[in-house]
């Protein structure tokens, strides 16, 4: 696979050397707002790496950027890549195969709330007995108010509108949680973290790219 343009955490500091206007641009400003949201934590299930080889699968990965990021906390790192489709079944021979799944802002491409609680039953199924699924999402909802800004809050509402029309729900993430607990999932937990773009981010560049990122995502809803 041919490297990405973006291929360390810190691309963004030449950023004005760069095209930003990629959807790998885009994923990678996504990726580094999650992260510095999380306050840098990518993995968040107690594993040892130290005492066994782990097998980590991160489905919807796009040009591996999460799983390149968290190299750095597992000893003598191993990756390949395989494309795979959400709507599609995996493969059985995958079953009871991984001790960690991400799936981070992968569930929406599923379809409905059904689809998209298949989708994880699904991949459920491919963790080693003891092994931990942790999914990233977002409700798509301005959480300032509509005072302070009133086109953020125009911007979910398109997405919104243009996502229900499309047959995609996409205010299904505070409902993760309890789909993991129905599917007999335990020790599920869920945090809330709040990704700042704009002049609320204290990193200036990251704060401007973020909102560079979301007029992409706004023009290509708005253009439906």
């Amino acid at each position: 696979m041919s490297e990405a343009v973006y291929s360390t955490p810190e691309w963004y500091l030449k950023a004005q050397d760069q095209d930003v206007s990629s959807d790998i641009g885009r994923l990678t400003t996504y990726h580094l707002g999650f992260k510095q949201a999380a306050e840098g934590k990518l993995m968040f299930p107690p594993i040892d790496f130290s005492t066994q080889p782990r097998a980590i699968l991160d489905f919807g990965t796009a040009d591996g950027l999460w799983m390149r990021d968290v190299q750095s906390s597992i000893p003598r790192p191993a990756l390949s890549y395989i494309k795979q489709d959400i709507k599609d079944p995996p493969p059985e021979s995958w079953h009871e195969s991984f001790d960690l799944i991400n799936m981070r802002m992968i569930l929406i491409a599923a379809g409905s709330s059904s689809a998209q609680r298949a989708a994880i039953y699904d991949y459920i199924k491919l963790l080693k007995p003891g092994g931990w699924i942790q999914i990233g999402d977002c409700d798509r909802i301005c959480p300032t108010p509509e005072t302070e800004n009133p086109r953020y809050h125009d911007m979910f509402a398109c997405i919104r509108t243009v996502c229900q029309a499309s047959g995609l729900d996409p205010l299904e993430a505070p409902k993760m949680k309890s789909w993991l607990v129905e599917a007999g999932l335990e020790d599920v937990q869920e945090m809330t973290a709040m990704k700042t773009v704009g002049k609320r981010n204290m990193d200036e560049e990251l704060g401007r790219l973020g909102v560079g990122a979301d007029l992409i995502i706004a023009k290509g809803f708005a253009a439906g």
